[in-house]
């Protein structure tokens, strides 16, 4: 998470490397404390990924094409939680619990060569940037260390926060959805297997594809039909607005998904459920990332870093507390519980909304 807020473009393939050579480890150890240290290495690397991706598709995108980009790039990265599973299951029960870890290795350092090669530096810096003194390698150790603290600084911003806080609540209701569903499916009348469990995912990513793609294309003809209303002007809130197609289909879905699953019904009702879930979560977040990206111009990637840190922190507690909330009260009032949370949280886009405009509403003279 924190990796986010540190590195650039040019930092990406060698903390790969970092990450290629931790999971190496883990597949190694015998020893539970470093397999958790050596993970934690993994994933400082790994979780670049996103922010640096986001402030690539900034760099590279005009505003109006923007959200369509975002949309593919989070596509990619959802790709996971279908094709893990299925992979990771096939080769624990073929070849053991250290193949994953294989996997990832060869992986990891794969995707490290391909940005190497494939993934020019898109930031263009001043000649000033150029000409910076050389610093030395505790000045350079200092600088890094306090990188992530004027990125914060976003944080303190309401549209931002309020932005953040939705998703985010969002986001870790989907690490809540994905970790009970093997306790559901594994356990009795189900009884499936890792494989079977992986191909469960196949429902909530297809709502993801849809909603990815297509939330990204709404947000972009909500902004480009502004831009002709108003004479080529820019205003990142009218992307936002678009948000109300996918704020249903996430509490639906949670709902369909818990008290099916808690009533046993036949295995394909729930993942009805989870299908909406995706849906609906990848049209509020391909709305919110190019909204997040154009709101503060030349800084996307720090913004969605500040987003990443957030989302994480909530999705790794979510993740620990869904087993102990699903086995103490069921899966159908967890996902109640988690339901009332996103729907309580529309309101912070709500007032979003209300600010945004409020503040930056054109001139009635402006209008074409």
């Amino acid at each position: 998470m924190f990796a986010t807020l540190v590195l650039g473009q040019t930092d990406l393939q060698a903390i790969f490397l970092l990450s290629t050579v931790a999971v190496i480890v883990c597949a190694v150890s015998n020893s539970l404390p470093l397999i958790i240290v050596f993970r934690l290495i993994e994933a400082l690397g790994c979780s670049s990924a996103q922010s640096v991706g986001a402030g690539v598709i900034s760099d590279i995108y005009v505003s109006t094409e923007r959200g369509s980009a975002l949309g593919w790039f989070y596509l990619g990265t959802l790709i996971g939680p279908l094709i893990a599973p299925n992979i990771g299951g096939a080769l624990q029960v073929w070849l053991g619990w250290r193949s994953p870890l294989y996997f990832m290795a060869i992986f990891t350092f794969s995707t490290a060569g391909l940005t190497m090669l494939c993934l020019p530096e898109t930031l263009v810096k001043s000649s000033t940037d150029d000409h910076e003194e050389k610093l030395r390698w505790h000045q350079t150790a200092k600088r890094d260390v306090l990188a992530p603290l004027p990125k914060l600084k976003f944080l303190l911003m309401p549209s931002i926060a309020l932005t953040i806080n939705y998703v985010s609540i969002c986001f870790a209701s989907l690490y809540c959805f994905n970790t009970t569903l093997p306790y559901a499916y594994a356990a009795l009348p189900y009884n499936f297997s890792a494989i079977e469990i992986g191909l469960c995912y196949i429902s909530n990513f297809l709502g993801y594809a849809i909603g990815s793609v297509v939330g990204g294309k709404l947000s972009d003809a909500k902004l480009r039909q502004y831009q002709l209303t108003y004479d080529g002007e820019i205003r990142p809130v009218e992307r936002i607005k678009t948000v109300w197609y996918g704020v249903g289909f996430v509490p639906a879905g949670l709902i369909i998904y818990g008290w099916l699953v808690e009533k046993q019904v036949f295995w394909v009702a729930p993942l009805v459920g989870a299908f909406l879930f995706g849906l609906g979560l990848m049209l509020v977040t391909a709305t919110i990332m190019p909204f997040l990206v154009d709101i503060k111009p030349g800084v996307g990637a720090s913004v969605v870093a500040d987003l990443n840190l957030i989302r994480n922190i909530l999705a790794a507690i979510g993740t620990v507390l869904s087993p102990i909330a699903a086995s103490s009260i069921g899966f159908g009032w967890w996902m109640t519980i988690l339901t009332l949370l996103c729907s309580l949280a529309v309101f912070c886009i709500v007032i979003v909304v209300w600010k945004e405009g409020a503040e930056k509403e054109p001139a009635s003279d402006s209008v074409v």
